[in-house]
């Protein structure tokens, strides 16, 4: 079965081990046809420390470049950016994003209201008592997100469970909104498995969000958000079995934000 990493990191995020040659190489050795790498891009107060900076834009997407050449018949290297939303700057995001050729574009939540929800380090300071609230909270965020959406993908679509598993539900009538929202912005989803990393123990999104998306016609991509090389492609025979059985067939791959569909 072709399978693609649409979800790999660098060192230039700060919170990332090994180099751009290792990740490829890894994908490599595991048979990927494709990987992509999908560093941050975060313009939030306080969360650009854990991102490239805007200037490191260029280095990256030339470096990424450079290796698509050069392990061209070996496998697809794609370039893509995962979006912090941050509402003040999403202006300058979509501005930096247009002077780069990027393959694919991912948008993302991990901050609420300036408090990064993904930190273990931050914990301590959530503002959310309960993880329900927490939860829907995050998808307002995501539902603001969506009101004008210049990107390709939503990543991680419930990580807010990353910390606190299925003590965060969402009701099923707004389950459905989001995902129909999701639908009519032509947009994928992507199923991620760090959360079988993470204190969620279970892959983003759950088996009841991917049913619906199913149901929806909405497209996924692949990812291990691999922050190592070691991670890249991890899980992923968990996470097509789990496709296959929420009724996906297909998966999605990106060259130059056009998209094609892959057979699972």
């Amino acid at each position: 079965m072709p399978l693609a990493d649409y979800h790999v990191h660098t060192s230039l995020c700060n919170h990332a081990t090994g180099s751009m040659r290792q990740f490829v190489e890894h994908a490599v050795m595991l048979g990927l046809d494709e990987m992509a790498f999908l560093d941050h891009l975060t313009l939030a107060p306080g969360g650009q420390r854990l991102s490239m900076s805007a200037h490191e834009l260029g280095l990256y997407y030339l470096a990424a470049r450079r290796l698509s050449r050069q392990y061209e018949g070996r496998i697809r290297v794609r370039i893509g950016i995962e979006i912090d939303f941050f509402p003040q700057a999403m202006d300058q995001a979509r501005e930096l994003c247009r002077r780069f050729d990027f393959d694919v574009l991912t948008a993302s939540v991990h901050f609420l209201d300036g408090w990064n929800m993904v930190s273990h380090k931050t914990q301590d300071s959530s503002p959310f008592k309960d993880p329900c609230a927490m939860a829907e909270r995050y998808l307002d965020a995501l539902e603001s997100l969506l009101d004008d959406p210049f990107f390709d993908v939503i990543g991680h679509l419930d990580i807010f469970k990353k910390f606190s598993g299925r003590a965060a539900q969402v009701s099923r009538p707004r389950m459905a909104g989001v995902i129909e929202k999701i639908a009519k912005a032509g947009l994928c989803v992507e199923i991620n498995t760090s959360g079988l990393r993470h204190g969620a123990e279970e892959i983003y999104p759950s088996a009841d969000w991917l049913e619906g998306l199913a149901r929806a016609g909405v497209g996924v991509t692949l990812g291990s958000d691999a922050h190592a090389p070691k991670d890249v492609g991890r899980a992923f025979d968990k996470a097509t079995d789990l496709l296959l059985r929420c009724g996906h067939t297909h998966f999605t791959v990106f060259s130059r934000r056009e998209p094609q569909r892959i057979a699972l």
